[in-house]
């Protein structure tokens, strides 16, 4: 009984440990014991395309394709610079900072000037605002 005894107990240990250590290490599956897949974070290679994220929405294209927003602000720019300030202040009356400043950024800075004094505080600080915004973006 004894010979058998000390056979079956390391055996069992050994056996035990093993699938412990196995449980552990996620070769085996044993709940409580075997850790959380754990997602590896892998590097794409330089040449492969990316692929867009299925849970990043499409960019949205433009309504009107076709147009230069930038070319459209700069006609306006030229139109605008014929007009006298109150006249344009008028104009622009309902406009909003963010949409007016690409345009005053294309016009002499005197037209601008006389411009922002012919509004009132308030707006003309927005705006002024955004035009120190826009002015500080660095494209690179």
């Amino acid at each position: 009984m004894k010979k058998i005894v000390l056979i079956l107990v390391p055996v069992l240990l050994v056996g035990g440990g093993g699938t412990f250590f196995a449980a552990s290490k996620g070769m085996i599956n044993i709940p409580g014991i075997t850790p959380k897949k754990v997602v590896k974070k892998t590097t794409p290679a330089k040449d492969a395309p990316e692929k867009p994220s299925k849970k990043t929405p499409p960019k949205k294209k433009d309504p009107t394709p076709g147009l230069d927003v930038e070319q459209g602000q700069t006609q306006l720019a030229s139109i605008w610079a014929d007009l006298e300030a109150d006249q344009l202040a008028s104009i622009t009356e309902t406009w909003l900072p963010r949409d007016l400043a690409p345009i005053l950024l294309k016009m002499e800075k005197g037209k601008v000037t006389a411009f922002l004094g012919e509004l009132e505080a308030k707006r003309a600080s927005e705006i002024s605002k955004e035009i120190q915004r826009l002015a500080s973006v660095v494209m690179g």
